[in-house]
């Protein structure tokens, strides 16, 4: 069956524009679905963080001591066991240790690490 070139021309750009807007809705469903799911995730692992002044002006619980007369103690009553230091007493290698185990590249990225937010992605799925 043999049809006119204006027909043929007409039938080939309606596909050509049907296959395109396709493409673009696919797209943009697909882009929307992506920021949509990425929003809710966020809210989830976000809802239950601390307000960040309580972080500001936190206060770790410290032991009770006891002491006797003579200024010797007797006793500690605590939940947690802490005791508060200066950065500057904590040895150089404990820092590196740390940072080793939480954040190999943390001296070269700007506070975000997109690698580690990737992968840290993948392992809640």
């Amino acid at each position: 069956m043999h049809f006119p070139d204006n027909i043929y021309q007409k039938y080939m750009k309606q596909k050509r524009n049907n296959r395109s807007g396709r493409i673009a809705k696919i797209l943009i469903i697909s882009i929307s679905s992506l920021i949509g799911f990425t929003i809710g995730l966020l809210q989830v692992l976000t809802y239950e963080l601390p307000d960040p002044s309580v972080l500001e002006n936190y206060q770790p619980s410290l032991p009770t001591n006891i002491y006797d007369k003579d200024n010797r103690l007797i006793t500690s009553f605590y939940i947690e066991m802490r005791e508060i230091v200066n950065l500057s007493q904590i040895p150089d290698n404990l820092k590196y240790a740390t940072l080793a185990i939480e954040d190999k590249r943390f001296y070269s990225h700007w506070g975000i690490d997109p690698i580690r937010i990737v992968n840290l992605y993948g392992l809640t799925l």
